[in-house]
């Protein structure tokens, strides 16, 4: 069933629906949980295996939102579930913008009456690297789905880490920082989601240091080198 929630279509499933299957053509859609809860399961040796659960105001489908590719797992509903329906060819850019970076939002405010959360999609070119800024008191998650994310932070940008598809970036609140394409001949893609229904962009005016101090990524996810 089909109904809609400010500017954003909704669909809704019973316990069991198949969402989508993997290798389906993904249409330019991607889709936020609005209720329930959906399971992401893929074909891993020749078995399908549970990846996730996924629920309230989290993403599936969202590589659809940059290339049209067929759909890399099935989403099945595991529970009644609405979803909000987001189409690649329907993104807001009418919001808070850096310099050297294009955001376009999927749900915000203006769009769905989001109250406490903002998502939408970031585009980085080749070789291009946005102005020093934070996101005042907002939290921000980046997650990396083509490219090579190179951060740096600090108040002269003096901490450098790099991230690449399927790395999630965490950026806390007031941290001066700057986006980098490390690539001189892809694109940099990521979805992004912040703490608040409204963007908040302050472009900052920093002398960054020439040689920044590189930090790994070091966490369960990302071993420090020699541990691998």
């Amino acid at each position: 069933m089909s109904r809609q929630i400010g500017e954003v279509p909704t669909r809704t499933y019973k316990p069991g629906d198949v969402i989508f299957r993997e290798g389906d053509d993904a249409k330019g859609e991607a889709f936020m949980v609005h209720l329930g809860r959906v399971e992401i399961r893929k074909q891993i040796g020749g078995e399908e295996r549970l990846l996730n659960t996924l629920a309230k105001g989290e993403l599936l489908g969202h590589i659809a939102l940059f290339r049209n590719a067929p759909r890399s797992a099935t989403a099945i509903a595991a529970e009644p579930v609405t979803l909000m329906v987001i189409p690649a060819n329907r993104l807001d850019t009418n919001t808070a913008q850096t310099p050297g970076m294009n955001r376009a939002a999927a749900i915000n405010f203006a769009r769905v009456g989001a109250q406490k959360i903002w998502a939408g999609t970031v585009h980085i070119h080749a070789n291009a690297k946005t102005g020093a800024h934070h996101h005042g008191e907002l939290e921000s998650v980046i997650y990396v789905i083509k490219g090579k994310a190179r951060m740096r932070w600090g108040n002269r940008l003096e901490y450098v880490a790099e991230a690449g598809p399927g790395d999630f970036i965490f950026v806390p609140p007031y941290v001066p920082h700057q986006e980098i394409n490390a690539s001189t001949d892809q694109a940099l893609e990521c979805v992004l989601v912040r703490s608040d229904g409204e963007a908040i962009a302050i472009n900052l005016d920093i002398e960054p240091v020439e040689k920044p101090e590189t930090v790994l990524w070091v966490d369960p996810i990302h071993h420090e080198p020699a541990k691998k």
